[in-house]
């Protein structure tokens, strides 16, 4: 599922003015039954614009409107199953969605799988973001950071070798989207959590076999083990 499952259909003032107008009358009892017609909504980080997941019952699609003009863009999702929008900044929208995928490793059964994707308002384009890893299965949401001027996402990713796969931590600029290796983690690995300046906080550890999950931070340049214990249910996770 590439960057082509998404189709920019059309850009029109007002097209979800219904949407937003106040009713001055009781909806009708049926109206009760149906879908929201508004799913999922993001706030862009200069409140200038909205990103919407909005559906008519049947289809959904994504919309971006701005609040002075009204003006919209709407995405033709072809099928796609939206989960979530969010801004990395003022200009990208990032779009969850998943797929059924016969992918299957350690980590991932076979099933519907999550991805993601960067919309740029201003180029009216999208990126089919991960595409240029050996997985492309969203494996956790990202951080965003700005990193040397340029808005990042940070997040816990896939990366395969010789001893197999292990969660590794990835970044990708908007700039030009292509995703690199940043961190490699150790087996058991299952974390990240990384400062305002991008650079990694803290990485957790989960160990299946016998339940144990483990917390270090990183002290003057030294991974400091500050929390271990038995996690027989849920594991705990980093926020």
């Amino acid at each position: 599922m590439g960057a082509a499952v998404f189709r920019r259909v059309f850009s029109l003032a007002g097209v979800f003015a219904g949407l937003f107008a106040a009713s001055a009358t009781a909806a009708p009892i049926e109206a009760y039954g149906r879908l929201p017609a508004i799913e999922d909504v993001a706030i862009s980080p200069d409140g200038a614009r909205l990103g919407l997941i909005v559906t008519d019952g049947t289809e959904r699609k994504v919309a971006v409107r701005e609040l002075a003009t009204g003006a919209t863009q709407v995405l033709d999702s072809q099928g796609a199953k939206l989960r979530g929008v969010r801004w990395a900044d003022n200009d990208h929208l990032l779009i969850q969605a998943s797929g059924a995928s016969s992918e299957t490793n350690l980590y991932f059964e076979p099933g519907d799988l999550s991805h993601l994707y960067d919309y740029s308002v201003s180029s009216r384009s999208f990126r089919f973001l991960l595409r240029d890893t050996e997985s492309a299965v969203l494996f956790s949401l990202p951080s965003v950071r700005t990193v040397d001027g340029e808005t990042t996402l940070l997040m816990d990713h896939l990366m395969f070798g010789d001893n197999g796969a292990r969660i590794g931590l990835w970044r990708i600029g908007l700039k030009l989207g292509f995703a690199r290796a940043f961190k490699e983690g150790v087996p058991g690995t299952d974390g990240w959590l990384v400062g305002q300046d991008g650079q990694p906080l803290a990485e957790t550890e989960f160990a299946a076999q016998s339940r144990r999950w483990t917390l270090k931070v990183l002290r003057n340049g030294v991974w400091d083990q500050v929390v271990s214990r038995i996690a027989p249910i849920d594991r705990p996770w980093l926020a």
